[in-house]
């Protein structure tokens, strides 16, 4: 729907938009409240603008952003498939029931340390800046998983998964530096592209885990000693490796973009100070608008009320002159009646 408002902001037409549409009332100001499409008026004739196209999406650091996403959903996950055989060769004498509650402790450690050092990472890049974060998240990840791939005891296993957690906040400082790289034209599509990596990530953290543990027993190539007394470090190197690109490409094409964030609150600020004082500006005026509007109808009440009271005096005289006029009438015809008899009278 769409309003067209006169010189005096007076809604003159409401119709439903389809389309072009030719109109022949005069107006000066068209409201449009759909986002993206502008228009025009030109010789009585409403032109619509197409949607402003999107800004391209910055490759470089949007392939950084993903490499970090994709640690980070690898991580997650690459070590679930081969979980309860750790263990068990951690603690070869628990029956399942044992077995599956220090597994499950083991798994879940490395998301309490994340609950735990989003926070404090969050905070961290609003005061150094996105990228500083983002780097040590990356390098802390990749001390963390060599330290859980090289893991020789339950305690050290789950004290660096722990630490893993703890260094690796950067799933909330990721997605706030792709919002800042972008606009309203490609944001959308940056946070999809997003999403595409981090599903990818949770993929191939499960596939990778399960394939590459335990490669001495799998496959004749690996058949060394170094992977027999270190069976899970296989699917940690993978995720290292992730990690190691991420860092790389972070390092070369990872910009600072705190101040961005800095002034977009600034203009908010601003812009809100400023919508504020209109506003206190719109409803002084409306109040205004609404006392000289009730001082005219008390006027006009005034001026009805005296214009009903003349009225009411003006008939109450018509009625009192109807009254006088018709008593002289039968008086008249009571004189007239007695000179009547009186000449027949008379007459007799």
């Amino acid at each position: 729907w769409f309003h067209i408002h006169d010189a005096d902001g007076v809604c003159a037409s409401s119709k439903s938009f389809h389309g072009a549409i030719n109109m022949t009332v005069p107006v000066l100001r068209l409201r449009f409240p759909m986002p993206g499409v502008s228009c025009c008026i030109k010789k009585g004739r409403i032109n619509m603008a197409q949607r402003p196209k999107a800004t391209p999406l910055p490759l470089a650091k949007m392939f950084v952003i993903s490499m970090v996403m994709l640690a980070n959903t690898f991580g997650s996950l690459f070590v679930f498939p081969f979980l309860a055989f750790m263990v068990h060769d951690f603690f070869p004498e628990l029956d399942k029931d044992q077995l599956g509650r220090k597994a499950g402790y083991l798994g879940s450690v490395y998301y309490l340390g994340n609950f735990v050092g989003s926070l404090i990472w969050g905070a961290l890049s609003d005061a150094w800046g996105r990228r500083p974060v983002l780097l040590l998240g990356m390098a802390g990840s990749i001390v963390s998983i060599l330290a859980f791939g090289f893991s020789q005891s339950y305690v050290w296993a789950i004290t660096s998964r722990l630490v893993w957690g703890l260094l690796n906040g950067n799933l909330g400082v990721t997605k706030t530096y792709l919002a800042e790289i972008c606009d309203n034209t490609n944001q959308a599509k940056g946070f999809a592209l997003i999403g595409v990596v981090a599903g990818t990530g949770r993929l191939l953290g499960s596939i990778m885990g399960g394939f590459l543990s335990q490669p001495a027993d799998k496959y004749t190539v690996f058949q060394v000693e170094f992977f027999c007394q270190f069976p899970y470090l296989m699917p940690c190197l993978v995720g290292a490796f992730i990690c190691v690109v991420g860092l790389i490409t972070a390092c070369l094409f990872l910009d600072e973009t705190l101040h961005l964030s800095k002034a977009s609150n600034q203009e908010s600020t601003s812009s809100d100070s400023s919508s504020n004082s209109e506003g206190a500006a719109e409803v002084v005026e409306l109040t205004a608008n609404s006392r000289q509007s009730c001082e005219h109808v008390a006027l006009e009440t005034s001026d009805v009320a005296i214009m009903e009271s003349d009225i009411d005096s003006q008939s109450d005289a018509e009625s009192a002159t109807f009254e006088i006029s018709e008593s002289e009438t039968l008086l008249k015809l009571d004189e007239r009646k007695e000179e009547e008899e009186e000449e027949e009278e008379e007459r007799r």
